[in-house]
This record gives C-alpha cells, structure tokens and sequence, in this order.
C-alpha cells in the first residue's frame, strides 16, 4: 500500500516512477510527516533513546532523542567521546524528560553503553532499559532478511499513513528518505 509506484509499475506498464522506488521511506512521505502533531495528549510516554557512534567512524556521530509520544522534544547530536561519556549523557536526558524507557542501538559500540545502563538502572523498578539489535531474525522472516529490514519496512508504513512526528531537520529528513532495499 505504501508503495504505489511499484503496483503502476507491474500492473498498469507506468515504470516512469520507479527511478526512486527502491527507497523504503519516500521524501514526500517523510516530508508529510515534519511537524504532524497528531498524537493523544491524553497520556504521555517518555523515551530516551540513543544511536551510539562507533569509536572506528570519526565522521559518524551520537544521537540521543527524548521523546515525548511521538514527538522529539529534546536532542543531542555529538561527536562520540567515550561509551562511558555517553552512559553519563542518557541517564542526565532520561532524568531530565522523566523517561520511563531508555533504548540503546546495541551493536557494536552500543553493546557496552546498554550493558552500563542495566547496571545502573538494575534496582530501579520503574526504568526500563532496550536494546535494540537489527541484526536478529526478523518476526516475518520469509520477507525480510533481519530486524533491521524490517523496522524500516514498517516504519514506511508509518511514514506513509501520516502516525510519525518529526522535526523539520535537514539532516534528519535526509537520512529517513536514503534507505533502500531490494528483493
């Protein structure tokens, strides 16, 4: 459903579209989504979640988001300095945006930063620590080759029916619109 251009394509011989047909998240989808306030306020989840760069890429860096729903209400984007570093910087943002959640990219780097995080948080009841690995089997293993694929299968989906929140962030809108796949 969420890729239209590929049903003209096989179905109605129209292969004008396909040149970006590949891509898992249209610019356009992405675009329909910057700013869409669309979420209940009715009840409030909040998350902190983290990408951590890894010490090989120089020009890769950290992300962490608080977010608030579906809304990012607070960010920082760094140039990666040490997991421990980072371990410091998630429990101050969870803290400060009263999260309930933390998510962590574990592969890699992030592997050391989530196993951190489970140890400060180990008697904490109310704090949640996840992991997150793209690399797992995915739940629909016949169509999708991990976790990973996926994820941002799905998360075309939601891009295309409008249930995403994001900033208008040149960066961000960029690297959502970027990812392809193929059979």
């Amino acid at each position: 459903g969420h890729k239209p251009e590929l049903l003209k394509a096989y179905l109605l011989g129209l292969w004008e579209g396909l040149d970006s047909a590949n891509v898992v998240i249209s610019e356009a989808n992405v675009r329909l989504n910057i700013n869409n306030l669309q979420h209940d306020n009715t009840v409030q989840k909040r998350i902190t979640v983290c990408d951590v760069a890894g010490d090989e890429d120089k020009a890769d860096e950290s992300v962490i988001y608080d977010m608030r729903n579906t809304r990012i209400h607070d960010q920082e984007i760094y140039s990666h300095a040490s997991t421990m570093d980072t371990c410091g910087r998630i429990v101050a943002h969870a803290k400060k945006n009263k999260s309930n959640l933390i998510c962590v990219d574990i592969v890699g780097i992030g592997k050391g930063v989530y196993d951190r995080l489970c140890e400060i948080y180990a008697d904490d009841d109310s704090m949640t620590i996840y992991g997150y690995d793209g690399r797992v089997a995915a739940i629909d293993d016949l169509t999708f080759a991990n976790k990973r694929a996926e994820d941002w299968w799905l998360a075309g989906i939601e891009f295309f029916e409008k249930r995403c929140d994001i900033p208008n962030d040149p960066v961000l809108i960029r690297q959502l619109h970027v990812v392809t796949y193929h059979f």
